[in-house]
């Protein structure tokens, strides 16, 4: 992969002009949002200054003067300053140019994400969700294998009573969370039988063999497996139709890979390879490709952090190539008959 360096030679000699004008863009609505601000908080202490000095010091006369000055100020705000336009640009200008720069086989839709259709497909989740959206969908071929990951949100709604919006009196639905994170979807370039699930579980490590018989008996995702690197055991349950395939999958290789993965991305992670198709879901806690207007848009780190994100995606797709992991099994899959 391309380094940074090179990106940022890049980024001066093509798009330093577009970039600037972008940045002046994000640095006035960020003025006069603070210059608003201060003539709010001014009228409110003028007003509360005029109170004292008359001698008729009431919080109505504060509080009525921030309902009348407020929503003006916020009015004018989002009127004439406000630029939401801002983060789906620089994703544009920015992630669209590096995803280029890296590897001309992808491309960047910054408002899209994996289809439910494939999320359903993966049978990882088994609660249906009410809510579902994402953004910063990358699809193309890595080596020759098709893939597509995006950010995903997905959740459902509690079933109890919703609460009410003090302010709007309206009920508020609580969404209970079933997703939220990195979800990829890659064609497999192994042939194999049955499904495979490599499921995130701590209950070996929670309750040891107690543990281990309640994974045994969760037929749902076909046979259970005991994988022998204990480390993996300890985090991981897997599952598969055909039990003599799914141990020969669990490579020593493989094995150290998803550890590894887990580890860095210092989130759950979820596996499984179904009817030709492997799909990744990794638990995290970061939002991919995050535009922060507080920070100038021109920084050289701004912008490496979306060149660490996307190196950490494709790291994600290169550690779990099944070609690679395979090969360090003597027979791999077809080796079995």
């Amino acid at each position: 992969m391309k380094t940074f360096a090179e990106f940022k030679t890049h980024l001066e000699e093509q798009l330093k002009e577009d970039l600037d004008a972008l940045e002046q863009r994000r640095y006035r609505m960020r003025y006069w949002r603070g210059r608003l601000g201060g003539i709010l908080a001014g009228i409110i202490t003028l007003s509360w200054a005029l109170a004292y000095l008359y001698g008729n010091v009431s919080l109505y006369i504060i509080l009525g003067t921030v309902l009348i000055t407020a929503p003006i100020v916020f009015f004018v705000y989002r009127k004439y300053f406000l630029d939401e336009t801002i983060p789906e640009n620089f994703k544009d200008l920015i992630v669209k140019n590096l995803i280029n720069f890296v590897d001309p086989s992808l491309e960047y839709y910054a408002e899209d994400f994996v289809p439910y259709d494939n999320f359903e497909a993966s049978k990882l989740f088994m609660l249906k969700p009410d809510n579902y959206y994402g953004d910063d969908l990358i699809k193309g071929e890595i080596e020759g294998i098709s893939v597509q990951f995006s950010e995903l949100h997905v959740a459902y709604e509690a079933k109890e009573k919703p609460r009410k919006n003090f302010l709007t009196n309206k009920e508020k639905k609580d969404w209970k969370n079933i997703f939220d994170g990195l979800f990829l979807v890659a064609d497999c370039p192994i042939e194999f039988n049955g499904n495979i699930f490599i499921l995130d579980d701590n209950l070996y490590e929670k309750l040891g063999h107690l543990g281990t018989l309640v994974q045994k008996h969760h037929f749902y995702y076909g046979q259970y497996i005991l994988p022998v690197n204990h480390r993996f055991r300890d985090k991981f349950t897997v599952y598969a139709e055909d039990k003599l395939e799914g141990e020969k999958l669990l490579t020593e290789a493989f094995m150290q890979k998803i550890l590894k993965l887990r580890k860095n991305s210092k989130s759950r992670v979820f596996i499984s390879i179904i009817e030709g198709k492997i799909y990744v879901a990794v638990n995290m806690k970061k939002e991919i490709f995050k535009v922060n207007l507080n920070k100038s848009l021109s920084k050289a780190e701004h912008i490496k952090g979306f060149y660490n994100d996307l190196y950490y995606m494709l790291t994600i797709i290169d550690d779990l190539n099944a070609d690679q992991f395979l090969e360090s099994s003597p027979q791999g899959v077809h080796g079995l008959e």
